[in-house]
């Protein structure tokens, strides 16, 4: 597996469902460093300051996060994340993060793999869960039965079932156009809104290594590939 963008989704309990959400709407929920800080002046008042106990930094009631790579220091602003309302089932909001919230391959090795031992499944619900969300909104996300079918086109094996609180759409939710995609496998057509639209700026992809905003990149999904 190639290392791509991804968008994250998980599932949020009565507490928010109850809120009268719809189908489209957008919902705020955890936090996480998103906007980059490029202004050198800005930076370095940033810097300044003391780190907090959780290793960020605090500039006029904002939090910040700081990434050191080889020789360079990235800043970005922990910005609260936008979920957009895909399904409503009984008591559940099914969700997808609206913007691109970071950078990681699917599997950390070349080998074949599916979504039940891939390392971006144990990194989402372990280094990402516990980053974005606090041990309240924690309670807040469901468990959710995660059905890894076979690959629809080519028969791929999809592996064992899961439950996780938090995992990558299914090739069939990607192409399901009443979460508002196009029933087509199109690389480019994984995209809800257009990649030129201010939406998709650079949202914490500091890593050098990484591909970032190029028009070939497909999203990861849970569905193995042929």
């Amino acid at each position: 597996r190639r290392q791509r963008q991804m968008c994250i989704r998980d599932s949020i309990t009565t507490a928010q469902a109850a809120g009268g959400y719809k189908v489209g709407d957008t919902i705020y929920f955890g936090s996480y460093p998103q906007r980059q800080i490029d202004d050198i002046h800005t930076k370095a008042r940033i810097l300044e300051q003391t780190r907090n106990d959780d290793g960020t930094y605090t500039l006029n009631g904002t939090r910040y996060f700081r990434v050191d790579e080889g020789t360079s220091t990235f800043i970005f602003e922990i910005e609260t994340i936008a979920w957009r309302v895909l399904a409503i089932d009984s008591e559940e909001l099914y969700v997808l993060s609206e913007f691109i919230l970071d950078s990681k391959p699917y599997h950390t090795s070349d080998d074949a793999i599916t979504w039940a031992d891939s390392s971006i499944r144990k990194w989402l619900n372990s280094e990402f869960i516990n980053h974005a969300f606090t041990s309240t909104e924690k309670l807040k996300i469901n468990v959710t039965h995660v059905k890894n079918g076979d690959n629809p086109e080519s028969g791929t094996d999809g592996g064992q079932d899961t439950f996780d609180k938090v995992f990558l759409p299914s090739l069939s939710d990607m192409t399901d156009e009443s979460m508002g995609f196009r029933n087509s496998t199109n690389c480019l057509n994984f995209y809800r809104r257009d990649l030129s639209s201010a939406g998709f700026e650079t949202r914490f992809t500091y890593h050098t290594d990484y591909s970032h905003f190029n028009y070939d990149i497909c999203l990861l999904y849970t569905s193995p590939s042929p």
